[in-house]
């Protein structure tokens, strides 16, 4: 007796070293919801994207602006011409005077201003000034949703790795109970029948635990995805770090074991979110905003080309040839300009409505956002309500659950049940268990999303 006790602890000792040596050589992903928003931060296209347009919307109002000022210039002619006019002088003896030479310039530096447009560059300057602002909060926004859909990936891993480890957990059980059913089958206490039951039962497991971590794999993709980091070797076969010493038997050798930051620590980090209020001013609602005020002071800055134009011009030159003299002179020159738009079949007036519509149309569109922010908050309040309800009752379930499937498989080996009592027991725990998580998850996608919308 002491000979076959001695033989199976030296057997089970060298089972634990040889998984402990097979878990060494697999890598150990650790995941941090930190980092992971950090590095989708920073390799999200489309937030990079948005932000090289928004400082091209910022360097379009600041050219904008500079029309504000007076503008001077150089500048400078040159013109050869083959053939001089000339006048003949009606004294004798002075025969004709050419009037210039054939080579002719003009340069020196000239000043222009518009010294009255009825505000109309400052108007289209504050139109191009409102776009940037726009452009501004729209990638304060398409921030909040990468960071959003960051957080959400993150947490569909999180509960695949979860339910790897549900999994795994239930087929060591189903395990364990087929062995001894096995070994009560040989000795005759058990029939051939629950054999096979128990055995289709690991069968059924063991496929679903390859279906989890398939499912587990794509979520690692897709963090990928968004980081732009590679998680492991393809083909993955991912496994919960929860159990990296004691692995079920006969499953496929995971390619690394991942490690996620517990539900209940992320649950309590976002929890404060649940007494937030929905920001009135979210980004996305204030660039509809300016949005409409841009097509307003578009509007009036080409409105105000209906108005006279007012221009002042200041030059000085050096000028060659100085009419029929042949010399260099420095020609000073000021002007003034006057436009003023007598008839243009209306285009102006009708752009300026054109412009007032689409103004008006931001802002019905910035209502609907609201709208549908304001109609978006209160179903997460409703969802969130219910969800805290629902995991007080699934923690409650798996506790009794878990009480159930003892007794029932005591009972059964008792012989006061039968095996389909213990199967419908260890299907209601592991859906038990599976629920509890899912409702945890699922307030967690329920915060964050709060998060995103508060102030």
């Amino acid at each position: 007796m002491k000979k076959v006790i001695h033989t199976l602890l030296t057997a089970l000792i060298l089972i634990g070293f040889s998984v402990i040596l097979v878990a060494k050589d697999i890598p150990l992903v650790s995941l941090k919801l930190s980092d992971i928003e950090q590095k989708t931060a920073e390799n999200s296209p489309r937030l990079k994207a948005s932000q090289k347009e928004t400082e091209a919307f910022i360097k379009r109002s600041e050219s904008a602006k500079a029309q504000l000022f007076p503008k001077l210039n150089f500048e400078g002619s040159y013109r050869y011409i083959s053939v001089i006019p000339e006048i003949d002088i009606p004294i004798k003896g002075f025969g004709s005077l050419k009037l210039g030479d054939n080579t002719n310039y003009s340069i020196g530096p000239a000043l222009y201003w518009t010294v009255w447009d009825k505000n109309a560059i400052r108007n289209n300057w504050l139109s191009f000034k409102s776009q940037a602002t726009s452009k501004k909060y729209e990638t304060e926004t398409i921030e909040r949703q990468i960071m959003l859909a960051a957080r959400v990936a993150y947490f569909q891993a999180g509960l695949a790795n979860e339910q790897v480890l549900l999994l795994s957990d239930a087929l060591k059980v189903l395990q364990a109970q087929y062995e001894d059913i096995v070994i009560n089958v040989k000795a005759g206490a058990k029939s051939r029948m629950d054999e096979l039951s128990a055995h289709q039962e690991v069968i059924i497991k063991m496929k679903q635990l390859r279906t989890a971590r398939s499912y587990l794999a794509q979520c690692l993709d897709d963090l990928s995805a968004l980081t732009n980091e590679k998680y492991g070797d393809n083909p993955m076969v991912p496994f919960s770090a929860g159990i990296i010493e004691n692995l079920p038997k006969n499953i496929t050798s995971p390619t690394l074991f991942l490690e996620i930051e517990p539900v209940d620590a992320l649950i309590k980090k976002f929890e404060k979110y649940k007494k937030s209020k929905l920001s009135e001013n979210h980004p996305n609602v204030i660039s509809m905003e300016e949005l409409a005020e841009s097509a307003k002071l578009l509007s009036k800055s080409i409105s105000s080309g209906l108005w006279p134009k007012l221009q002042f011009s200041a030059r000085t030159s050096l000028d060659y040839p100085n009419g029929p003299k042949l010399e260099a002179i420095n020609q000073n020159a000021l002007g003034v300009n006057l436009t003023w738009i007598l008839f243009e079949g209306s285009a102006s007036r009708k752009k300026s409505q054109e412009n007032i519509l689409l103004g008006e149309a931001q802002t019905e569109k910035r209502n609907q956002v609201l709208r549908d922010l304001q109609k978006e908050w209160q179903k997460l309040i409703d969802q969130l309500a219910d969800l805290e309800e629902q995991k007080v009752l699934n923690e409650q379930y798996v506790s009794e659950a878990k009480e159930l499937s003892k007794i029932v498989y005591s009972s059964y080996k008792a012989g006061s049940a039968n095996f389909i009592d213990v199967q419908n027991a260890n299907y209601r725990l592991l859906e038990a268990k599976t629920q509890s998580v899912k409702t945890k998850f699922q307030i967690l996608v329920n915060l964050v999303t709060m998060a995103s919308l508060a102030e």
